[in-house]
């Protein structure tokens, strides 16, 4: 189904707007710039409004990466050291040999402080991170 017969399906409501990515999602496997392009030209809303709910929204995917990993960037994940272990995050995956395989994402907010510091790995909140935990749950993804 086409991106325009989806929006139109949800009578082009913007209120509509994570019904209408998780459906065009369902029907694409992910949320490409060029799908995300169009929803915002059929909703007549700004293409960063979009992606900012796409991003921000855990169920969304918007690559077609094997490997979706995201990091908090929130308050409470800043504090207690997320940019220390997002670097070494991507020092890790850039020794893989299957590196292409993954696709690393930072996001405003999970939404779950109180497990700071926090990361979603294919769906999955991970809580309380450490380099440790990082190299256990690649190990588990090559």
């Amino acid at each position: 189904m086409a991106v325009k017969d989806i929006v139109n399906k949800y009578c082009a409501d913007n209120s509509q707007l994570i019904q209408i990515l998780s459906e065009i999602q369902n029907e694409n496997g992910h949320l490409t710039e060029e799908l995300l392009s169009e929803i915002a030209q059929e909703l007549k809303m700004p293409l960063v409004e979009i992606q900012g709910v796409a991003s921000f929204y855990n169920e969304f995917k918007t690559s077609s990466a094997k490997h979706m990993i995201k990091v908090c960037n929130g308050t409470a994940c800043h504090v207690a050291g997320n940019e220390n272990l997002k670097k070494y995050l991507e020092e890790q995956i850039s020794q893989l040999e299957n590196k292409d395989d993954f696709k690393l994402e930072v996001v405003n907010c999970l939404g779950v402080c109180s497990l700071a510091p926090a990361m979603v790995i294919n769906g999955e909140v991970h809580s309380k991170m450490t380099k440790e935990k990082i190299k256990e749950e690649l190990s588990k993804l090559k």
